[in-house]
């Protein structure tokens, strides 16, 4: 077994880490699982680290942990009713991990869940400190919403809730610069805009491919996004967005990333279209 492991800084000018580490599981079994599967692959996650269980319980938003969807054969998997998956098939899923390096994250297991046994290895890891991150500058970029995705509009409220079912680039600059400003060091926290107008004339979207679709993670379905979108970006902004952009492929954008919403995977484009 061979584990892949990029790290892309030696002489570390901050300790705070953005890590992803990608894993392989096997269940010995065939199983039924929850319609949201990162239900079983933060199941998983806290069998390994039980330390997990009370960040995940604390109420605040923007938590440094991110769990993925089961894949399989890259396709997320989840439904609105429970998924039956198959024994020995290879499903892999990602974990996100905010903080120091977690190098007891990285090996083999071998746990107990869902009345089976389930083999999980680790196959790749990639770390960056927020001093490195950033994709290549660029006009456009091409962001793939990987599962479903929510944006919520801030209402000030906790008990009126509004979900936006588009990219709307506002909302995207906001999401990712207050998950960015909670764990970055304080030289490299991003200037928020109050006013939505500063990012409209300088971020919007170009083209998009985007198509609804129907969750269900407690009880009640809702509806949330999935599909690609072509950003254009501006030169004043241009820095900010490649490390924004960035961040997004390890955090996700809007709203339940923790539990594997908004998984996105946004590269340099060369065109306003799709």
């Amino acid at each position: 077994m061979k584990i892949t492991i990029k790290n892309e800084e030696k002489e570390f000018s901050s300790n705070v880490f953005i890590t992803k580490i990608v894993y392989s599981v096997r269940f010995r079994d065939r199983i039924e699982v929850p319609p949201f599967t990162s239900k079983v692959t933060k199941a998983i996650m806290i069998k390994i680290n039980p330390n997990f269980e009370p960040i995940l319980k604390k109420g605040e938003p923007d938590k440094n942990l991110i769990f993925s969807l089961l894949y399989l054969n890259d396709k997320p998997l989840f439904g609105l009713k429970k998924l039956k998956l198959k024994k020995e098939a290879p499903y892999q899923f990602e974990f996100v991990y905010i903080g120091d390096f977690p190098e007891e994250l990285v090996g083999s297991w071998n746990i107990k869940i869902l009345n089976t046994e389930a083999d999980i290895t680790t196959i790749y890891v990639k770390s960056f400190t927020f001093d490195k991150i950033g994709l290549t500058p660029s006009d456009f970029y091409l962001a793939n919403f990987k599962t479903p995705t929510l944006l919520q509009i801030p209402s000030g409220r906790r008990d009126k809730k509004i979900y936006y079912l588009f990219p709307e680039p506002f909302l995207v600059y906001f999401t990712l610069v207050r998950h960015w400003n909670k764990y970055a060091p304080n030289r490299l926290k991003i200037p928020f805009f109050q006013n939505p107008l500063e990012v409209w004339s300088k971020l919007f979207v170009t083209d998009f491919r985007l198509k609804p679709v129907d969750v269900i993670y407690s009880e009640k379905p809702f509806r949330a996004f999935m599909g690609k979108v072509v950003f254009k970006v501006e030169d004043d902004l241009k820095d900010i967005v490649r490390k924004l952009f960035s961040y997004a492929n390890f955090v996700g954008i809007g709203k339940s990333r923790t539990i594997g919403f908004g998984m996105v995977d946004i590269k340099p484009w060369h065109k306003s279209k799709l």
